[in-house]
């Protein structure tokens, strides 16, 4: 796929900088010796950062809009299946664990016949992410945005160059 316009130009420019700063969480998660609490904020951030790219971010309607809304999982090429689902996984831990609160990540109960509340604490731990996996993910998405940008660039020189000569 090939960027057409400027806003998706900038949409991509947004996604580069999501990718770095996720990898440096993880590089950051890998050569540390720190606290648990530690780790797994790195963690934490490091999901938040590489889902950024593919949430909603501009206003759809909105004329002044300098970037496209978001990018899609679809524009990328040769994902795996072992990819296309660790995808999936960052997204339903970024949207029903990280961004928000959902029941089925944060359960509670009354206990019966109490009036004690039993919750149970989030880790993202329990999501048996293979981080060296979102990693090498992170990486090529991050490959991909850096020549869809160039191409893209080198097409506008061109464009320009051409319509001097004229």
């Amino acid at each position: 796929m090939i960027i057409t316009d400027e806003k998706e130009f900038n949409r991509y420019s947004i996604a580069v900088s999501d990718f770095e700063k996720a990898i440096e969480f993880l590089d950051e998660f890998k050569n540390t010796t720190n606290s648990y609490i530690v780790i797994e904020a790195l963690l934490i951030c490091s999901v938040i950062c590489y889902y950024r790219p593919f949430t909603q971010n501009e206003k759809k309607k909105k004329k002044d809009s300098k970037a496209k809304p978001c990018l899609k999982i679809e524009s990328f090429s040769n994902l795996t299946d072992e990819e296309l689902v660790l995808h999936d996984k960052c997204k339903n831990i970024r949207n029903k664990a990280l961004a928000h609160s959902e029941w089925t990540k944060y359960p509670t109960k009354i206990i019966e016949g109490t009036t004690k509340i039993r919750g149970r604490y989030y880790s993202i731990f329990q999501e048996n992410i293979d981080f060296c996996e979102l990693r090498n993910l992170t990486e090529k998405l991050l490959d991909q945005c850096h020549n869809r940008r160039a191409v893209f660039l080198n097409e506008k020189r061109l464009y320009h160059k051409i319509n001097r000569s004229e």
